[in-house]
């Protein structure tokens, strides 16, 4: 899971800095803010989803409350950053049913969030 939610934001992150585009975008002070914030968060809770995916449970009862409750709210997180990531980039977000039927997940939205910001770029440019 790392790898690709990294590799994402990483893409993103180094569309964002292109300096043209970056330009454009710090005409926004709050959108641009809120989309790096939103990457910060979105790399942080994958960071954590990751350590509960790949570290042993713990024996004591309250730590396993607090890795279950963790995680859970890391996922929460995430999503919320991804929906705000979303609106800097002017991409409509909503879970429906349907993200989870087809299996759709937070790397979707950001492969999305990468074909916004050329696009954007691209119509800045032109």
């Amino acid at each position: 899971m790392l790898n690709n939610i990294y590799q994402h934001t990483q893409e993103i992150r180094d569309l964002i800095n292109n300096t043209r585009k970056q330009h454009a975008l710090l005409k926004n002070l709050k959108f641009w803010n809120q989309m790096c914030s939103s990457l910060d968060v979105i790399g942080d809770a994958d960071l954590t989803i990751d350590s509960y995916l790949n570290n042993d449970f713990p024996n004591c009862e309250g730590s396993k409350y607090l890795q279950v409750y963790g995680v859970l709210q890391a996922l929460f997180i995430q999503q919320d950053a991804v929906a705000h990531l979303c609106e800097s980039l002017s991409i409509s977000f909503y879970l429906s049913s349907h993200y989870f039927k087809v299996g759709l997940s937070v790397d979707d939205m950001l492969r999305k969030g990468e074909n916004r910001i050329q696009k954007y770029s691209n119509r800045r440019n032109n």
